[in-house]
């Protein structure tokens, strides 16, 4: 759930902040191991 971006994170202990953290480093994880899936599968077909 996104608010207000200058209210974004504002939580006492900044928890907030760090959850969202958490999940855009995940998200940029599994985007770079479909990367590396689709590379290695365009590697696979050029090889057939």
């Amino acid at each position: 759930m996104l608010k207000h971006p200058r209210l974004q994170g504002r939580t006492r202990n900044g928890k907030a902040r760090a959850e969202q953290e958490a999940v855009l480093a995940r998200a940029k994880a599994e985007a770079e191991t479909a990367r590396l899936k689709a590379e290695q599968e365009t590697e696979k077909s050029e090889r057939n």
